[in-house]
């Protein structure tokens, strides 16, 4: 490999490339070459041997090609300003036009030798040129949108330095690249793969005398005729086209959006626009033609059967084109693909084929923030996120790509790439430098945060590079074999957990907390949490009395750094149950646990952890089993031990143990399954003693163990009738696992044990519970004067008599939403819809269970609300694509943190709690004569609406408040009430007291009729459906289970849980008698009400998608969007006037603060003492 005299670039390259290359994870095919002609690689021209001599003038000699931009002074417009209103513009000539007219030269157009500025000209032609791009324009060294004319003005075809004829050519200024290759590599990469891709040559340029620096001269994507590129024309003798080309992008002022069906369903913010064939060549008629055609590509691929063999989409693509396309710009992390410069053709073969274009932000080049080197994201862009769904396609993008990777994208070939187009443009990069300023020089044009743009870096780090990979990346190690040297700080003595304070092993009660690595706005698989805000929630969980963390799999390096950092800074450390991830997909995937693809990625996530607790990973593939990134941080010191599995799928147990009944059982250096494991049993004794071997032999050292489990596969045999209907198929008795001699710290039991969940000896009679167990236990506390049965402390105690390990509770919580799945009708503490103190309540009570049961402590469930969570019950009504965009406060799964992310940077829009000072005029939707009026804002939460009425009663006064968001349902009226409004409301609240406001819903708009009529009555609910204008408003209800009603008898039909009833109270944080439950309070004539997103039918209020008619034409929810809803109130006898609200999503951006619950301080005043402050 040979090296550049300015490393510092060759390296920026390298690197890029090098990281975002290693994301990997494909298998071969071999494609046809579609390639048009064989494409020239200019930097694989031979540089010129003879120096060159310096002109008489002393201008600029190269052997690049020299363009030589003659404007006579006019100003090249395209800069972008503010107009008078602060909107972006760009500036005109001064006679209004977007070009102005010019003279380019070009000298040394095909020359390979080298050549002065001064020499004549190979080239010459006049020019209509003007400044292109987006925020580009706003750097100081611009890129140029030049047409070629002649004389008389009209397109003037020529050659430029080797590229075929054509009049629209890019001049391509790198700013942001201080490589200046990656147009350059990518586009002539993909022209090696797909059928066609804009050719460049770089060049220098010269405009108006001035040297301006390194340009690459790059073909524009075009249609039509004059050397067309893509070989599109207009059929004038049908008056139709044949072919077109589209770009998704921005959308610029004067440009036509083509409404498409993706646009008009709101499946992209973005824009298509038709760039060919332009205005002058089409009429109305024929860009209805394009819009239809394409829609119905659209609308093929997004139905439910678009992968159908005949006339799916395979028949309208090119799927070569699409793979690869999907292939260059994952490799190379160009994070515009699929949003912004996005060009998609339908050809003269009448299929649809994908262009790249704009690589300038790839390699981890994107200017605003730091993106991840590993991962995809075109999965979730426009058409490939239907695509990908296809396991062909899939299967296609993997074989194509592990071939390539054996050619054109090896790592060789890649290396070799960069070094060899680096080493072509050094002397013109180094004249650019001392134009423009080198990376340490620029003020700005800087990537953020700065520290991405690298000074200076030793060209060792290449020759370190591959030993790093081995030990960081491929977990190579040299086998120590010294057993008889393992360090341990932590061990279990029979049922107790024992840490080494200094020489004395002292018991350890665990008081834990279980972490996730969601946030709003981002799934749990993006560990998108800051190393900051880790340092931040380790102070308040230590605060609260926990002294021990739980995370289900690999968090991102920053949590390992802020944890290294914290423990190091306090004499109190806290400690890590380190969970490993199980693959959900692969549990339900029908096959057995010994299949490769579960017992061999387990282990190998297994190993991965072991790795990363001692500061010694680099992980690249990212299939959300664990986070991604450099590991370099040892926090094993405080590591008390690893939870292997997140709860095991009980059909997976079952499906093993039956497929392999008589296997052997696993003997082990560490870990032995006895002869009574099962087939499941062993694989987790075998899996665990090669974990147990690797950190013995690699690191020489121990920590603890554990099997997850939970009540699914508890090791009961429970009675015949029990099982039955709780379905239990499965069990997991950690008792057959036996620890040798070798393993010297120990087992424990972990259960996930909420109270809430499978509550098996609810229904079972208090005198059985001992059967169980062959042990006689004693339950007496476990029952209350009273008679109550607190099962969930004899569940606990059977678990902790039947082990003769440590037992840990490792999940148990009480969710604070305003929904819920069921009750539970034995210990009270079910499923949802408390209180923030009762959450608080709920946790005390389930840990005091914990301990008196005996079990050695347990972890609290959850840390923080994770908005990407969904519950049964209502996520049929939500787009689960897009629920980390906004707070559901009726799915209960997302509130079972200590911590709430309430909307609002600093502070919620609205508090329901009487105070109106916070409203404006401006939020007014209508008043009306008597001086009454309604006002509402919304944000991530929901909607809140603020009601003022002279003299307002509200114990004995009612106002409705009707609110109409569809148009294709709704009613002026409603049944038992005088009262009529102004539009057709589909839902109308009806304020009538603290203890009986509620709202109500339209009963052809009631999701729940659609969705679970059969289960609550028995009836097909599209059989004579609601009339449209039904004056029928019925309660806002979710279902619910009836664990013991259901036991009973099989017959026993869903319950449901009104969530429409609103719950009077103070909603704001800092008030005395806050309650986090209220929906509305009345002070005087003020009334404040809050109005949760699912309550009114939104899907995606992000987007502002609600809940389509379930009737005509849909079968269940449809989504549609809105961009208004109608509101009003009054009394009986009244006609309601309504005022309209305009409604923006908030799209991919979300604005929130974080908050203690109440319950934090209440489990924190019982496990430390100290009460709230």
């Amino acid at each position: 490999m040979r090296f550049i005299t300015d490393m510092k670039y060759k390296i920026i390259g390298f690197t890029c490339c090098f990281a975002v290359i290693l994301i990997a994870v494909f298998a071969p095919l071999f494609y046809k070459d579609y390639r048009k002609t064989e494409r020239i690689h200019q930097h694989e021209q031979e540089i010129p041997q003879e120096p060159c001599t310096d002109p008489a003038d002393g201008g600029l000699c190269t052997y690049l090609p020299i363009v030589k931009i003659d404007t006579d002074g006019v100003v090249i417009p395209g800069r972008p300003i503010k107009d008078d209103g602060n909107n972006r513009i760009y500036t005109r000539a001064a006679d209004g036009e977007t070009t102005i007219a010019a003279q380019m030269d070009i000298i040394g157009n095909d020359s390979k030798e080298y050549h002065h500025a001064n020499e004549t000209a190979d080239v010459s032609s006049a020019i209509r040129i003007r400044m292109r791009g987006n925020s580009s324009r706003e750097f100081d060294k611009p890129s140029y949108a030049i047409r070629l004319v002649d004389k008389k003005g009209e397109n003037n075809p020529l050659s430029i330095m080797g590229m075929d004829a054509h009049h629209e050519w890019v001049l391509y200024g790198p700013w942001l690249d201080k490589t200046a290759i990656r147009n350059y590599m990518f586009y002539n990469l993909a022209g090696e793969m797909m059928s066609y891709a804009p050719n460049v040559r770089f060049c220098e340029v010269i405009l108006n005398g001035e040297y301006e620096g390194l340009y690459v001269m790059t073909e524009m994507i075009t249609g039509g005729k004059d050397g067309a590129r893509l070989g599109l024309r207009v059929n004038a003798k049908r008056s139709t086209f044949s072919g077109y080309l589209l770009r998704l992008d921005h959308q610029h002022a004067g440009e036509e959006a083509l409404n498409s069906f993706t646009t008009y369903t709101y499946k992209t913010p973005f824009m298509l626009q038709i760039e060919y064939p332009g205005s002058r060549n089409r009429d109305a008629r024929l860009t209805e033609e394009i819009r239809q055609d394409f829609s119905n590509f659209e609308k093929t691929l997004y139905s439910y059967d678009y992968d159908r063999e005949k006339h799916g989409y395979t028949s309208m693509i090119d799927v070569d084109s699409f793979v690869d396309y999907f292939i260059i710009n994952e490799l190379s992390s160009n994070a515009d693909a699929g949003n912004y410069s996005t060009y998609i053709y339908k050809g003269t073969d009448n299929l649809y084929h994908m262009c790249v274009w704009d690589f300038n932000n790839a390699c981890n080049n994107y200017f605003e923030e730091e993106l991840p080197y590993t991962g995809f994201f075109l999965n979730n862009r426009l058409w490939f996120e239907m695509l990908i769904k296809d396991e062909d396609f899939t299967e296609r993008i993997i074989q194509r790509y592990h071939s390539l990777r054996k050619g054109l994208l090896s790592e060789e070939s890649l290396y070799r790439y960069i070094d060899e187009t680096l080493d072509f443009i050094a002397p013109a990069l180094a004249r650019n430098d001392a134009r423009w300023g080198s990376v340490e020089q620029q003020a700005k044009g800087l990537l953020v945060p700065v520290s991405r743009n690298l000074d200076s870096i030793s060209a060792i780090i290449l020759l370190l590079f591959i030993g790093f990979i081995a030990v960081f990346y491929g977990g190579f190690y040299m086998d120590s074999d010294r057993d008889n040297h393992i360090n341990t700080f932590v061990r279990t003595e029979n049922k107790e957990i024992l840490i080494k304070d200094k020489d004395k092993w002292k018991p350890f009660e665990v008081r834990g907390i279980d972490m996730g690595s969601g946030i709003p706005g981002e799934w749990s698989t993006d560990y998108a949490i800051t190393k900051e805000t880790y340092l931040h929630w380790f102070q308040l969980i230590q605060e609260a009395g926990a002294n021990t963390l739980r995370v289900y799999s690999v968090q991102n390096p920053s949590f390992y750094k802020a944890f290294y950092e914290y423990n190091s800074q306090h004499e109190e450390p806290l400690y890590l149950l380190q969970g490993i991830w199980v693959n959900d997909y692969i549990q339900n995937s029908r096959v057995d646990a010994y299949a490769d693809s579960f017992a061999g990625k387990l282990l190998d996530n297994c190993l991965v952890t072991v790795d990363v607790i001692h500061g010694k990973r680099l992980i690249i593939n990212n299939d959300a089993d664990t986070s991604t990134g450099l590991y370099l941080h040892d926090v094993s010191k405080w590591v008390l031990g690893y939870i292997i599995g997140n709860g095991w799928e009980d059909t997976t147990v079952a499906y093993t143990d039956e497929k392999y009944p008589d296997m052997e059982p696993y003997k082990g250096t560490y870990l032995t399954a006895s002869k009574d494991a099962s087939a499941f049993e062993s694989l987790l004794a075998k899996t665990g003693d090669r974990m147990l071997h690797y950190e013995s032999t690699r690191y020489d050292e121990q920590r603890l163990i554990s099997f997850s489990s939970g009540n699914a596969t508890d090791p009961f045999d429970y009675p015949k009738e029990i099982a039955e209907y709780f379905r239990k198929c499965a069990r997991i008795d950690t008792e057959h696992i036996t620890a040798t001699d070798k393993f010297i710290s120990g087992q424990f039991a972990s259960y996930s044990a909420s109270p809430y969940d499978q509550d098996y000896f609810s229904c079972m009679e208090y005198t059985t519970w001992n059967s169980l167990s062959d042990k006689k236990i004693d339950f007496s506390d476990c029952i209350t004067p009273d008679g109550k049965r607190n099962t969930y402390r004899a569940y606990l105690r059977l678990l902790n008599e039947h082990h003769t390990m440590p037992v840990l509770a490792v999940e148990f919580g009480a969710a604070t939403g305003r929904g819920e799945i069921h009750e539970n009708q034995v210990t009270s503490r079910g499923l949802g819809y408390y209180s923030e103190k009762e959450q608080g309540k709920i946790l005390v009570d389930c840990y005091e269970d914990i301990m008196a049961a005996g079990l050695s402590g347990g972890c609290v469930y959850s840390w923080q609300d994770e908005w990407f969570k969904h519950t049964w019950n209502t996520m049929y009504a939500v787009d689960l694509s897009r629920n980390i965009y906004w707070e559901d406060a009726q799915t209960n799964d997302q509130h079972f943190g200590l911590l709430a992310f309430d909307c609002g940077e600093k502070e919620s829009v609205c508090y329901v709690d009487g105070d109106t000072s916070e409203w404006t005029d401006k939020d007014r939707v209508i008043q009306y004569e008597d001086g009454s009026f309604i006002s509402v804002k919304y944000d991530a939460s929901g909607v809140y609406l603020y009601l003022h009425k002279k003299d307002f009663d509200l114990e004995n006064d009612t106002l409705y408040v009707p609110v109409d968001t569809t148009k294709k349902t709704g009613s002026t009226r409603m049944e038992n009430c005088t009262a009529e409004f102004e539009r057709h409301a589909d839902f109308v609240l009806v304020l009538n007291g603290k203890d009986n406001t509620r709202l109500l819903v339209q009963d052809r708009y009631n999701p729940i009729h659609a969705n679970y009529e059969e289960d609550i009555t028995g009836k097909d609910p599209y059989i004579d459906p609601p009339a449209r204008d039904s004056a029928v408003f019925e309660n806002i209800s979710m279902v619910l289970r009836d664990v013991i009603g259901q036991y009973q008898d099989a017959a026993t039909p869903l319950k449901t849980f009104e969530s429409g009833k609103l719950y009077y109270g103070n909603g704001n944080p800092s008030a005395s008698a806050y309650d986090s439950r209220a929906d509305f309070i009345c002070n005087g004539d003020d009334v404040e009400i809050r109005i949760p997103w699912q309550l009114l039918n939104f899907s995606d209020p992000s987007r502002m998608q609600i809940h389509d008619d379930y009737y005509d034409g849909n079968y269940g929810i449809e989504s549609v969007g809105i961009k208004e809803m109608f509101i009003g109130f009054g009394g009986e006898g009244n006609t309601i006037e309504m005022g309209g609200l305009k409604l923006k999503g908030w799209e991919n951006t979300v604005s929130y603060h974080e908050r203690l619950k109440e319950a934090y301080q209440v489990l924190k005043t019982y496990w430390t003492g100290k009460e709230y402050e």
